[in-house]
């Protein structure tokens, strides 16, 4: 009683871990990379001693029998989504993020579930882009803003231009729902503004292996 549990994660700070009276305590995760990675769990005691790291070997990998839903904005992650945040930027390593992003605004509307409350935006053109075998995908792109009109991107999957921009009304989830092909092991999308629209607002990506 009285003791403190804390979440080291490579390219976070330590995070508290909420615990039970029973002990019990679960740790949702962000940005893991693809493959191996290190968590560590240290105690501080009431007077402020913190223990010895402790560390916990993770391995995380999308399974391509099912849809890979990504939840984009900095609000609560809808369940059975990863996270996709301003700051979620592609390595080789993680194997997911974005390629070209430059937004710092939270996007949270606090309106509506998990998914659609929040939103990655921009005016200028963005790309993301993840890892995966080649073959052929289904890929689904939803975008809305619950507080304002807004508008919808040109999308381009793998260099083709495939849905044009078009007006969204402020509540109105527009899905997108686009197939590719992947022949270099990675899935590119660019989001491009055509002109002069003001902000687009992606709030989630799913892709499903066909």
């Amino acid at each position: 009683p009285g003791d403190a549990l804390y979440l080291r994660q490579k390219g976070f700070s330590d995070r508290l871990v909420p615990v039970a009276a029973d002990g019990a305590f679960s740790i949702p995760v962000e940005a893991l990379d693809l493959g191996a990675n290190t968590l560590g769990l240290l105690v501080m005691d009431r007077a402020g001693n913190m223990s010895a790291l402790r560390e916990l070997a993770v391995r995380f990998a999308f399974s391509m029998n099912e849809p890979i839903g990504f939840d984009f904005g900095a609000g609560p992650i809808m369940e059975g989504y990863s996270a996709m945040r301003n700051e979620t930027f592609y390595s080789e390593e993680r194997g997911y993020g974005w390629i070209e992003y430059g937004n710092v605004w939270k996007g949270d509307r606090g309106i509506g579930d998990h998914l659609l409350r929040d939103y990655c935006s921009g005016k200028d053109d963005r790309e993301w882009a993840i890892k995966l075998p080649n073959g052929s995908y289904s890929v689904k792109i939803v975008m809305v803003d619950m507080q304002f009109d807004h508008f919808a991107p040109d999308i381009h999957l793998e260099g083709q231009k495939l849905f044009e921009s078009t007006g969204i009304k402020a509540g109105q989830p527009l899905w997108a729902e686009l197939e590719t092909e992947v022949a270099d092991g990675l899935l590119n999308c660019e989001f491009k503004n055509p002109g002069t629209l003001p902000y687009f607002a992606l709030t989630g990506i799913v892709i499903e292996r066909k």
